[in-house]
């Protein structure tokens, strides 16, 4: 007889068959071997009903048995059998993204203000009321606010609290604006724009500045940052630009936009998705080596990919100076990303990358953190599908709408340095119904609005520190 329960080779069921023929058999011995044990029997039944409950406690037990490890523990489970080694399910969170509302000084922006990504339709709202106002700006216009410019007259603005100043050496509306301009370009935390008649200022690497003007000068429009938020969890990304469409009128409000993209949300972490990161845990236990940077930077809000690459050598090594880490990090806030850089990576190793972010330490020292942001490589594609034309297997309405979602889906996936294989391309488009033979043709542009590449049936290269991007504009399918 089989051995049941826990044995050398894990836990083993004893089925409802089984559990008939042993009382069958016990029966037998018990009554002799005449006794009739049909189900149409009183014993028979009786018999059945009995085997029928003891297969569900041994389905019970091996439940029971399962749930102890990741491979085989589902829901609350299985969040309880990864916790022993730090691993927590990834809750759902909303996506958000930084807005500029434009407009004038003292214009109130209530709570719960709507404004729509024009790409997705997506509605982000904010959290709280604010006032747009010169002491928190996001963005100031500054035009004349005289008719008369005599040589000699001064014109000041004063940012976070630094007078800027220029004195008109001729009545020129345009050589006013130049000029003071001029001075306001050596403001490194700021973008400074000018033409001949006003100049526009937008905070960078800070979210706000303070400005104030001589009385000859006038802010025309002001701009306030406030970050937005989708209402439930989503997996939206505002690009930049993309946030124009204010839902809620308010007066005094001339435009909305975002200057920088927005961070991706998600859904709640699947009990597969779970258990596909669930090895990563022991290392999120430590610092200072690879894998443990990767599992923390991983578990930074809005992160959705990375890739971590260590130059433990003398010399620079593709371009990593020497005993340096170099992140390359999709999603997250710069000053989150930089928090966990200087929380898990080895003392006295230095960072390399193209973001850099000044970070306080628990003794209130400042370190310079950096990173990269993944350059994006456009992925042209000409795809030529012929269909079966047996009935059976003729391809529906709508098959190149799914065979473009099948494409986007495909490219979502990648990681950071992924390169993109010609061959898996092909096999999304298949895996549509009435699908037959199919030519993918691809090619690789820094820009979207560069000149179409040349195409070819071949597996185009990601830089480690590049990441393939997928859009529906320069995808053509026939």
């Amino acid at each position: 007889m089989a051995n049941y329960g826990l044995t050398r080779s894990g836990f083993v069921r004893k089925r409802m068959p089984e559990q008939l023929q042993e009382l069958f058999e016990k029966a037998k011995q018990t009554f002799g071997a005449e006794v009739e044990i049909t189900p149409e029997t009183v014993l028979g039944s009786m018999l059945s009903i009995e085997a029928e409950r003891f297969a569900s406690l041994w389905e019970l037990v091996e439940g029971v048995y399962g749930a102890m490890y990741p491979m085989s523990a589902t829901g609350a489970n299985l969040d309880r059998a990864v916790s022993f080694t730090g691993v927590k399910r990834l809750q759902a969170e909303r996506s958000t993204v930084p807005v500029i509302f434009f407009g004038q000084a003292d214009t109130l922006i209530p709570a719960y203000t709507a404004v729509r990504n024009v790409a997705s339709q997506t509605l982000y709202y904010t959290d709280s009321e604010a006032r747009i106002n010169a002491n928190q700006a996001a963005y100031a216009r500054i035009e004349l606010n005289t008719k008369t410019i005599n040589p000699n007259d001064e014109f000041s603005a004063v940012i976070n609290g630094v007078a800027y100043r220029f004195r008109a050496t001729r009545s020129s509306v345009a050589s006013v604006i130049q000029g003071l301009s001029s001075h306001l370009k050596g403001i490194d935390y700021v973008s400074v724009q000018n033409d001949n008649v006003i100049i526009e200022i937008t905070a960078q690497s800070t979210p706000h500045f303070s400005i104030s003007v001589s009385p000859n000068l006038t802010l025309s429009r002001l701009g306030l940052r406030l970050e937005l938020s989708t209402e439930e969890p989503s997996e939206d990304k505002a690009e930049i630009g993309q946030m124009r469409e204010l839902i809620t009128m308010l007066d005094g409000v001339v435009e909305v936009n975002n200057l920088v993209e927005g961070t991706a949300g998600r859904f709640e972490e699947s009990d597969t998705e779970l258990y596909q990161r669930y090895h990563l845990g022991v290392w999120q236990n430590g610092a200072a080596t690879v894998d443990s940077l990767y599992a923390n930077l991983r578990n930074v809000v809005g992160v959705n990919a990375l890739r971590v690459y260590e130059n433990d050598t003398d010399q620079t090594v593709n371009g990593i100076p020497k005993r340096s880490i170099y992140v390359v990090i999709k999603g997250g806030l710069d000053q989150d990303i930089a928090k966990a850089l200087l929380k898990y990576k080895p003392i006295g190793i230095g960072t390399h990358g193209r973001t850099s972010i000044s970070v306080k330490d628990s003794q209130n020292q400042p370190h310079l953190i950096k990173f990269s942001r993944p350059i994006k490589r456009y992925i042209w594609l000409k795809i030529i599908i012929e269909t079966f034309v047996d009935e059976g297997e003729m391809a529906k309405a709508g098959y190149i709408v799914n065979v473009m979602n099948n494409i986007l889906d495909y490219g979502k996936q990648l990681e950071v340095g992924s390169d993109v294989i010609h061959q898996r391309l092909i096999a999304v488009c298949i895996a549509v119904s009435g699908a037959g033979k199919v030519t993918v043709q691809m090619g690789k542009t820094n820009q979207i609005t560069d000149p179409e590449p040349v195409y070819q049936e071949q597996n185009i290269v990601i830089a480690p520190d590049e990441e393939a991007v997928f859009d529906p504009a320069i995808i053509v399918i026939s």
